[in-house]
Order: structure tokens, then sequence, then C-alpha cells
């Protein structure tokens, strides 16, 4: 069963139209994050083929292979916008927990869940990772290079929020047997 409500988990324009958005950067910088998890939700299968004409979906098993720029398919094809109607059910039922869920407003599924993808790439991002353009400080978070690198760096935390929330739907993890440290750079899940 699709979800009825589109809803918009993040928009390109929130950021780069932002105060905090510095003005050396090219407004490119602003899909950058956004990309990066729209292209892991391509990879997992996430995403909803009757979305997408057919140029756009023969794009999709190059981005697959890491052939094609999924930032440039977040800009022709999705305008800058990523919303719920272009996931499966999947991939809504995941991004509607993990994909900075507060804008939404809505009760979660998963009592407990802590984990927000922004507030992920902010911090992984900051332990320096990640490889960030020359016009800008390193650890900022729009001076994130669209990389192959850094997307890989990413995807490996995604993958890690992933099975969490693949356990605590399954309850296989309580939602108490785990905690989110201070310390960024381990990204684990601890038992008490």
């Amino acid at each position: 069963m699709k979800n009825i409500e589109n809803i918009t988990y993040d928009k390109a324009k929130w950021h780069f139209s932002s105060d905090k958005f510095p003005a050396d950067l090219p407004a490119e910088n602003g899909y950058t994050h956004i990309a990066f998890f729209l292209r892991w939700c391509i990879e997992k299968d996430f995403h909803e083929p009757t979305e997408f004409d057919e140029e756009a979906l023969s794009k999709i098993p190059l981005i697959k292979n890491g052939a094609f720029d999924c930032r440039k398919f977040f800009i022709d094809y999705l305008d800058g916008s990523l919303v719920s109607c272009v996931l499966n059910v999947a991939g809504q039922e995941f991004a509607a927990q993990y994909y900075n869920h507060w804008k939404h407003k809505k009760p979660r599924a998963l009592k407990n869940w802590t984990f927000f993808y922004l507030d992920d790439f902010y911090y992984y991002q900051k332990t320096k990772k990640m490889t960030y353009t020359k016009v800008h400080q390193k650890g900022a978070f729009y001076s994130v290079e669209n990389t192959e690198h850094n997307y890989q760096a990413i995807k490996k935390l995604i993958d890690r929020r992933y099975k969490i929330f693949l356990d605590m739907k399954s309850g296989k993890i309580g939602n108490k047997n785990f905690f989110v440290g201070i310390n960024w750079d381990f990204f684990k899940c601890k038992k008490k």
C-alpha cells in the first residue's frame, strides 16, 4: 500500500537559499547530502519506478553502479526535492523514521528511534572522513564534495542505521537496547 499523503523529506532550495549556506559555494552543494540518501535508496531498490519517465528510469542502473551522478539525477528529474512518492513502501517506511522526521510532526512507528539522517551526515562529516571543496573549510556541512569516496563513507552509516531500523521493527533488539553516545565517531549499537 502506497503512502497517500506525499511528504517532502527535503528540498535543496531549503539549503542553498538559507542564510546559513556559504555565499562562496555553488548552489549544487545544497543537493549533495540529499542525493547521497537518494542514491542509497535507489541501490536498495527503494525507488518507485512508476514515478519516473523512461529517460529517468534508464539512469537507475547507471546510478547503482556509480556511472551516473545521482546529484545530477536529483536536479534533472526530481527538481531538487526528495518526496515520499518517489520511494516505494519500504523506502517510505525507512525515510519516515530516518530522514529528518521532526519536520513531519507525526508519531514515529518505532518508539525511541533517535537517528536522523541530517544529524548523522552533519556529525559524520565533522569526523573529517570525507573530502571537501577547496573553496571552503573542512568539516562544513555544505562543503562535502560530491565524490564516490564521500558517498561510500555515508553509505556505510546509512546501512548501519537501516540494520538497526530492521532489528527494531522486527523486535530483534528492543527500543532501549542501544543509545546514541556523544562520540559520533563510533556509530555503533551498545547494550546497556
